[in-house]
């Protein structure tokens, strides 16, 4: 037996048992139904606004709000920590050419180790093509950290050898149903 057969069996009686009551019956019961859900939604609210009134509730109510206040004033005004001076932001690798990659880790004082890696599924999110030898953005790694705040991004010790990977084939992007 479901649900909706046990529900149908209980409007069936339902409506057996209002079919024998007189229409004035039937009135008095709305009129009662109506009149509790008014009463239990009015004393539910005035409840409430009492509770509020009383001097205990609005002192931990005001307390609570003025802690709330300071906790996020307090973390907006934190400083996030800045990179260390002998520290270089590692280049944006993400579809660069793996000659694009070397150049630009040269400039910044840093070495490239390429690692093959299939980076179809990369390709397929940005609707790109992928040559033999482009490159994917770099992940945490152990010489490297993530530093939020004014200067955001990915820094490493100036001279540290950053893993990037590449893809070792050639992928065409082809739009999916």
């Amino acid at each position: 037996m479901s649900l909706s057969d046990g529900l149908t069996g209980n409007r069936e009686r339902l409506r057996h048992t209002f079919k024998f009551m007189s229409t004035k019956s039937k009135i008095f019961i709305g009129i009662l139904i109506l009149g509790i859900t008014f009463c239990t939604y009015f004393s539910i609210k005035n409840t409430v606004e009492i509770i509020k009134n009383y001097p205990l509730v609005r002192k931990i109510e005001i307390s609570l709000n003025v802690e709330s206040q300071k906790t996020i004033d307090t973390k907006m005004a934190e400083e996030k920590p800045a990179p260390p001076n002998d520290w270089v932001e590692i280049p944006s690798t993400l579809f660069r050419s793996k000659e694009e990659v070397t150049i630009l880790f040269e400039q910044a004082g840093l070495k490239p180790l390429f690692v093959p890696q299939h980076i179809e599924r990369e390709a397929d999110i940005n609707k790109e093509n992928l040559s033999v030898g482009t490159t994917i953005s770099i992940d945490s790694q152990p010489n490297a950290k993530y530093f939020d705040g004014d200067n955001y991004g990915y820094y490493a010790p100036k001279g540290s050898e950053i893993i990037v990977g590449y893809s070792p084939v050639e992928y065409q992007y082809q739009e999916r149903d």
